[in-house]
């Protein structure tokens, strides 16, 4: 609003239009601010999950290897390799996903090297199995640790928040 020594003249509105097409530049930076904030909060939900998830692997894992040496089990090598080939599958995974969020695209060879991990793993199991005669079964509840782990945080999610 004019102040009251203003005096209606041409040149006086002229600046008084400039002023009130222009757009307001502040707004904008705090409103795209804002939008950054609530797309960071939003991922970092997503993160905080992943974390979780990695820690109950984690969790999971050393449960199932403290487990099998407590009884005194003869498959404590085949549950480190079952427990190993799942944690280094989840973390490749998850490398392969924050590069596919952070480049917007998907390249023929990322799809490549996420298919080739898991080729690699079966390679790498079969030949522990074959040549170390690590037995099946301590392998398999190494790899049942990722089972395991989702079946908690279903439950950790299922739970009322307080």
């Amino acid at each position: 609003m004019p102040g009251p020594d203003w005096k209606f003249s041409r040149k006086n509105i002229f600046k008084f239009k400039i002023i009130a097409v222009q757009p307001d530049t502040d707004k904008e930076s705090e409103v795209s601010e804002l939008q950054d904030e609530l797309v960071t909060q939003e991922k970092s939900i997503e993160i905080k999950h992943a974390n979780l998830f990695q820690n109950l692997l984690l969790g999971v894992s050393i449960v199932l290897i403290l487990g099998t040496a407590i009884f005194a089990l003869d498959l404590i090598l085949s549950v480190v390799l079952g427990c190993l080939v799942i944690g280094f599958n989840f973390v490749w995974t998850r490398q392969f996903v924050r590069k596919l969020l952070k480049e917007g695209k998907l390249l023929p060879l990322d799809l490549l090297f996420y298919l080739t991990k898991f080729v690699i793993s079966v390679i790498f199991m079969f030949a522990a199995l074959t040549y170390l005669d690590l037995s099946p079964g301590g392998l398999l509840i190494g790899l049942s640790n990722i089972g395991l782990a989702t079946i908690i945080l279903s439950f950790i999610r299922m739970m009322p928040s307080k």
